[in-house]
């Protein structure tokens, strides 16, 4: 499923959001979920991943039972007045509460390449914003492997390690 998505936030919000996964560079290992996005994978499993991991990126920063309530209010926006408004919502959370809560958590590593790939990662998400153009934002299946992946690497790939 692709998401044709109009958001009505800011492109710099657009673009930050985007960008932040770049912190997963910091460590060449966090590397290596990405190759998911070069698997031929059916759109509907992509979706259902993106969703699932969507739930499991914000649990880890609100927890598991708010996680869901999250998701929840979103269905019921997206459901009551349209996916853009539940975007809109979405974009809002992240600004607020997961890009400060992630970028926390990759600076507290302490070492110069955390500290960097957030700069890095905050400098390309301003660069980002001053090019999306405005109006429509197409959450593709590329994109959505993305973010699988992003959610993989920031958990340090640790399911995979811990065999």
């Amino acid at each position: 499923m692709r998401f044709e998505l109009s958001p009505r936030a800011p492109a710099l919000a657009v673009g930050l959001v985007a960008s932040h996964g770049l912190t997963d560079l910091r460590d060449l290992e966090n590397v290596m979920p990405y190759a998911l996005a070069l698997l031929p994978i059916p759109g509907l499993l992509v979706t259902l991943a993106f969703l699932v991991a969507s739930f499991v990126h914000f649990a880890r920063d609100i927890g598991g039972e708010a996680g869901l309530q999250l998701h929840v209010a979103w269905l019921i926006v997206g459901l009551s007045a349209g996916q853009d408004a539940a975007a809109d919502v979405a974009l809002v959370y992240m600004l607020l509460f997961h890009l400060p809560a992630h970028h926390s958590r990759v600076w507290a590593e302490g070492t110069w390449a955390a500290r960097g790939a957030v700069v890095g990662a905050v400098a390309a998400g301003v660069g980002l914003g001053a090019c999306v153009p405005a109006g429509g934002l197409t959450l593709t299946h590329l994109h959505q492997k993305l973010v699988v992946a992003h959610v993989l690497a920031d958990d340090n790939f640790s399911w995979a390690q811990s065999r």
